[in-house]
């Protein structure tokens, strides 16, 4: 049985649930004509952070320049 929060809502069960989660959410408000231009565009350049540092850390990972602590 999965704990449920203060608002009866499920909790995830991994930290990468949560991360999918969190950016899931991000997502839908980005996207939500419901919230204005700048909510939305706020919500947006954080999933364009997101992005860009996880397409940088995956070239690192390609590159071998992070796997020095793995040897």
């Amino acid at each position: 049985m999965r704990p449920y929060n203060k608002a009866g809502i499920m909790k995830n069960e991994s930290p990468l649930d949560d991360l999918l989660s969190q950016i899931n959410k991000w997502k839908i408000e980005a996207a939500s004509h419901h919230n204005d231009g700048w909510t939305r565009k706020h919500y947006q350049r954080m999933l364009d952070e997101v992005k860009l540092d996880l397409n940088k850390t995956l070239r690192e990972i390609e590159d071998g320049e992070e796997l020095d602590n793995y040897d």
